[in-house]
């Protein structure tokens, strides 16, 4: 005992009738203190039927292993939830301590011994208020008649004094007690009736486990039950009629999430990245696909393991808390799957956080064949050898539009490379049999695929996009972007280390602005473009910067393929070989400068968008540019070196198309002469 136990409280000593609960051993602590473990007494009914009894089948532990202190119980079994037991103080009266040290009192011994005297007293209280005692206007002493067995006692006639009553035989034998019987009956059932009372103000049922709610009968009262899983407790409520419950317990009763927030731990969903949790996964998405105006089904923080595809219905959102994983443990299509079908299409609903792992066995980990106006957003998606992010598909009922996908990392893992002799992985992928519009995709991170962003696309939206390869661990990407389709934006986009385009456009009205290229140490010199152009396509490019960020690995064009119908303008541009120009009022789209070389062919020196030259006499030069202008109002403004001073050389244009040039030199006498050197500039008349 740290102190002396003084004052001491004013207690009973004793507690109030508890129920056990049918699944815990230990009860406690109680609200009364104790010296030793043998100051207990415990008194059990068991099931509620007869009773009290005492019984030694329990243990005692002190709270904090003070010397005066509070404790708790441990029976030796678990007793069914209908079992009643009563704890009582029993301090044994007996002298322990000496309170005298040669001839000095010991004063915390003297209060130590004073409080254990008190403890006995206030215990023979409680037990003196149970007795059987007189009026005060009587004698207090009532003598016993002599035992008879089997007889219980009663009062006389004269109210004075106790005689032997009748025999347990007489009570359940004799007729004329049985009017006794009836009325003890009575009593009994209203005693009942108090307890169910008592017990319906008790509507909540708490279980350590599912397997123990899911082994159990409940009791009718029991309106929630509280259930320990994955390390926090799920709220049900009973839904007698739910097609998809999450709990059944042992009584054939089914309870569902308590309320509107439902999770995978409601339906059974274990979080220790081994168990398959398929099966418990779908039955929640099934459970929220049944309110009428749709549910959200949200992901608790814990790692889960599914062997099977789940099916996004119509109506489901889903909502991963930071801390849910969700891996695939076994080959599969996809992990999260919209199937093709009118019925199946779902709209106006989101996937929000959370980490989906396809481990590369899950070919992809979204797979949307019908959608309108879904949002995926705050996502972490890994190591998968298709599509990440797979939109659309042959067969469709009708357009999908309107897929928001923002705010998410597509991510491969380091130090497993992909072939890249395939066409995947892709981040993320309009299907080409397919059809999709109306995309916004923004503040995307892809890292590891062959291809960022690939797909027939139109009238999109695509801004903060950053596809990127780290080569010696996760593969080289081809094309951080191949669009397929017309009317779509590019913007504010990084095509990072790639080794073949950074963009690549195969349609109409297209546009490309405010973007970056990059090609890395691991790119080969002289080789692939910024920008490529299928054939008939065409595209505005204004305040892009084309680079590459070493001179020893140069991109080979700023734009290849068919440029016909390209507009470019204020494009930057750094360590590439074949630079197109810009386009516009005033700019320079085209340029040469050479030396004519008497009699052979013109050496070029420098060239912007210049295929070749010409010589059609000494005088007279044809210039063909590498693209087509956009008309044939562009400007040629000429320089010219003479061969000889002093004299002049004016240069006349004697023909142009979209495609070529001609120039002849004049002297100042009108006569025909070749000049030693000549510039050429194309600049452009159309606004941009």
């Amino acid at each position: 005992m740290g102190t002396t136990p003084y004052p001491l409280p004013s207690v009973a000593r004793g507690s109030s009738i508890f129920l056990c609960d049918g699944q815990s051993l230990t009860f406690g602590p109680f609200d009364f203190s104790i010296f030793d473990e043998s100051d207990v007494a415990i008194l059990i009914r068991i099931d509620g039927t007869g009773l009290f009894e005492l019984t030694e089948a329990f243990t005692v532990s002190k709270s904090d292993e003070e010397e005066f202190d509070t404790f708790s119980i441990t029976f030796d079994e678990i007793y069914s939830e209908t079992t009643q037991f009563i704890v009582l103080g029993r301090r044994i009266i007996e002298r322990s301590l000496a309170i005298t040290t040669g001839t000095s009192l010991n004063s915390r011994q003297l209060e130590k011994e004073l409080s254990k005297i008190a403890v006995t007293l206030q215990e023979h209280d409680r037990a003196l208020e149970r007795a059987l005692i007189a009026r005060w206007s009587e004698d207090a002493i009532k003598p016993l008649p002599v035992p008879e067995a089997g007889a219980v006692l009663k009062w006389n006639d004269d109210l004075d004094g106790l005689v032997n009553g009748p025999t347990t035989e007489d009570l359940e034998n004799a007729e004329e007690y049985a009017d006794a019987a009836v009325e003890s009956a009575e009593t009994a059932i209203a005693a009942g009736a108090e307890a169910a009372a008592h017990a319906s103000s008790i509507a909540v049922k708490f279980f350590a486990s599912r397997d123990l709610a899911e082994a159990t009968a409940i009791s009718d009262f029991t309106q929630i039950l509280l259930v320990a899983h994955n390390g926090r407790a799920l709220r049900y409520v009973e839904d007698a009629d739910a097609d998809t419950p999450a709990l059944t317990t042992a009584d054939g009763r089914l309870w569902v999430p308590a309320d509107e927030f439902i999770t995978f731990d409601h339906f059974g969903a274990v979080a220790d990245n081994t168990t398959d949790c398929s099966a418990a996964m779908q039955s929640a998405i099934d459970y929220a696909a049944a309110f009428e105006d749709g549910a959200t089904v949200h992901g608790l923080p814990g790692k889960y393991a599914i062997a099977s595809q789940l099916e996004w219905l119509p109506g489901v959102s889903f909502e991963l808390q930071a801390g849910c994983v969700i891996r695939a443990k076994a080959e599969m299509y996809a992990m999260l799957n919209v199937d093709v079908g009118a019925s199946n299409r779902i709209k106006r609903v989101r996937f929000r956080g959370g980490k989906l792992d396809a481990n590369y066995l899950a070919e992809r980990v979204i797979f949307l064949r019908e959608y309108e106006a879904v949002e995926i957003a705050d996502f972490h998606f890994t190591d998968c050898d298709v599509n990440y992010i797979h939109l659309g598909t042959e067969g469709q009922s009708a357009n999908n539009y309107e897929a928001r996908i923002h705010d998410g990392l597509l991510e491969r893992s380091a130090d497993n490379n992909f072939d890249v002799s395939g066409a995947e992985p892709r981040g993320i992928y309009f299907d080409l049999t397919g059809s999709n519009s109306d995309a916004l995709i923004s503040d995307v991170v892809i890292l590891g695929c062959k291809t960022g962003v690939q797909g027939q696309i139109y009238g999109s939206m695509i801004s903060r996009v950053h596809p990127w390869s780290y080569v010696p661990t996760t593969g080289t990407m081809e094309t951080a972007f191949r669009l397929v389709g017309d009317n779509n934006i590019v913007s504010e986009c990084y095509a990072d280390s790639f080794s073949l385009y950074g963009y690549h456009f195969d349609g109409v009205r297209n546009v490309l602005n405010h973007s970056l290229t990059n090609a890395s140490s691991y790119h080969d010199d002289d080789t692939g473009g910024c920008v490529l152009l299928s054939t008939g396509s065409s595209l505005f490019a204004t305040g892009n910067v084309f680079r590459s960020s070493s001179a020893a690995n140069r991109i080979s064009k700023e734009f290849d393929g068919d440029t016909s119908s390209l507009i470019a303008d204020s494009n930057q541009t750094q360590n590439i070989v074949s630079v197109f120009g810009d386009q516009g009022v005033g700019k320079t789209e085209a340029y040469v400068a050479f030396t004519t070389n008497t009699g052979a062919d013109p050496t070029i020196e420098t060239e912007t968008n210049i295929n070749g030259i010409t010589r059609n006499s000494d005088t007279d030069f044809s210039i063909t540019f590498n693209r087509q202008m956009a008309s044939t109002a562009f400007q040629v403004v000429v320089e010219a070196t003479p061969s000889s001073y002093p004299g002049i050389v004016i240069p006349v244009i004697r023909d142009k198309s979209v495609w070529m040039a001609r120039v002849q030199f004049l002297d100042e006498n009108g006569a025909f002469v070749e000049p030693a050197t000549v510039t050429v500039a194309v600049k452009g008349t159309v606004t941009i």
